[in-house]
């Protein structure tokens, strides 16, 4: 398969133009959602979705994107070949295939479950006129319940049988980039752990 998986629609099209588009067909409810949810919270959209950049957030985005890579190279370790889980691709396909993974959807899936739900959700848990938890206990809520929406996301399409990758892998990043988020107030950690995390999952592929 491409990424994740061409849809039919576009089988007429070229390889990589299928899988583009396939791309943007998977991520544009996500960024609908991400800027209607900035929209409903008032301020500019930036401000809104926690869109800023610090060099505290490139430093613990890589540190976080290396321990989870770590925990699930040791517990699930990265086999096969990088041709392996995109199928029978051509070069423009492939490189189509890796740009998505590595960059567009981790880029889009933060704005959407870390900038826009849980940084909601813990705002709706702690509303000045009437907070419903403690700071600390609406940051572990949303964290929570967005990781779990995130984790689902990417464990149903493999249907069946879930392997322990397809949940451990999600599950780190969800809890990593959710708590960069909730500590910074900002969602560029989450994003650079997110892309650094793929990318590497990417590049082991090649060893």
């Amino acid at each position: 398969m491409a990424w994740p998986g061409v849809l039919p629609g576009f089988a007429a099209l070229p390889a990589w133009a299928a899988t583009a588009l396939d791309a943007v067909v998977v991520l544009a409810p996500l960024v609908a959602g991400a800027l209607v949810a900035a929209r409903a919270a008032g301020p500019a959209v930036a401000r809104a979705l926690g869109i800023r950049v610090t060099l505290i957030d490139l430093v613990l985005g890589v540190l976080v994107a290396l321990v989870a890579r770590a925990v699930v190279e040791i517990v699930t370790p990265t086999r096969g070949s990088l041709l392996s889980p995109f199928g029978d691709t051509d070069a423009d396909q492939l490189a189509v295939s890796i740009v998505a993974v590595v960059l567009f959807a981790p880029i889009v899936e933060e704005l959407f479950f870390r900038g826009a739900v849980q940084r909601a959700l813990q705002a709706l848990l702690t509303r000045p006129a009437r907070p419903l938890l403690p700071s600390r206990a609406a940051a572990a809520v949303a964290i929570g319940v967005t990781t779990i929406a995130f984790v689902g996301l990417h464990a149903v399409p493999d249907g069946g049988a879930v392997p322990l990758g397809a949940v451990l892998a999600p599950l780190l990043v969800g809890v990593g980039a959710g708590v960069l988020t909730a500590a910074t107030g900002r969602i560029a950690a989450g994003v650079v752990a997110h892309v650094l995390f793929n990318a590497a999952g990417i590049a082991l592929l090649l060893v």
